[in-house]
């Protein structure tokens, strides 16, 4: 049903008003709902009656069936919950799991990040970068301190044989002198050595750097040999071959732990009647 109004609506928000008092103006006619809509033609505007009872009826049915599956899925959540639980909560109680495991001597496990998705697969993955610095930290400070005792183990032998020596059998003021410079050159080598291990733990910081500077190679060498000769052990002899004058640019505490551990090393590793031979001189090429 249609029919031609006597005049068109306006256009703006005054014809909006009038289309908005048009569409309920004849709800019900004959039994039947319906709306009345407008269109403008080229002969004018017209009203035209739009049956609505089937549009209702099919929306009345339509919210019904929705309100049944929400009813379903409410019945099935609460008959399944633990289920659902579990497989939602999953990669949660995996992350709690790994995190009771983890000691200082289990600090290699991760979270698994397979079936996690969105913000938990993020989460596991912070979880698991944290965990790879911690486990770099832990394994640092190990070394560090594999390193000290190992480091420290020389000067420490070599200030107590010292000791020994001049309680026993020091005799003269030379003799008591002679082993408390020695002492003296091994504290100072143990607290450098304290210092160097400390910038190795920190060199990714980049703000220790190495310090250059010239050093008397041989008179270096002289002193190492003269300090270690006393941690000999029996049968064992040193024999030294040294150039005097012999100057490089070297950190001295780094350079005196490099030599140190050579002789250390020819010490530990040769035979029981064995001779250890340390040379130094000035290559021609240089």
């Amino acid at each position: 049903e249609a029919y031609l109004l006597p005049q068109a609506y306006e256009g703006g928000l005054a014809g909006m008003a009038q289309r908005l008092a048009l569409l309920f103006s004849d709800v019900e006619k004959d039994g039947q709902r319906r709306v009345m809509l407008y269109v403008d033609t080229m002969d004018g505007g017209v009203a035209a009656a739009w049956p609505v009872d089937d549009l209702l009826y099919q929306m009345n049915i339509l919210f019904w069936v929705l309100v049944c599956l929400d009813l379903y899925r409410v019945g099935y959540f609460l008959t399944h919950r633990d289920r659902l639980n579990r497989r939602v909560l999953k990669p949660i109680t995996d992350m709690a799991e790994t995190a009771a495991a983890l000691s200082a001597n289990n600090l290699s496990d991760r979270i698994s990040v397979e079936g996690a998705k969105n913000e938990l697969k993020d989460l596991a993955l912070v979880i698991n970068g944290m965990l790879d610095r911690i486990e770099l930290s832990y394994n640092s400070q190990k070394q560090f301190v594999s390193d000290a005792s190992h480091e420290l183990r020389t000067p420490v032998s070599v200030i107590k044989a010292h000791c020994e020596y001049a309680l026993k059998y020091a005799q003269t003021p030379e003799e008591l002198r002679e082993s408390l410079q020695v002492i003296e050159r091994q504290a100072d080598r143990a607290t450098d050595l304290l210092t160097q291990l400390l910038f190795f733990t920190r060199l990714h910081q980049s703000d220790h750097p190495v310090r250059l500077e010239k050093t008397n190679l041989s008179d270096l060498v002289e002193f190492i040999c003269e300090d270690l000769t006393i941690l000999l052990a029996s049968g064992k002899s040193m024999e030294t071959d040294i150039e005097p004058g012999i100057f490089v640019l070297a950190d001295k505490s780094l350079m005196t732990r490099l030599i140190s551990n050579l002789i250390d090393n020819a010490y530990k590793y040769s035979g029981d009647d064995a001779l250890v031979k340390v040379s130094l001189h000035m290559s021609s090429a240089a």
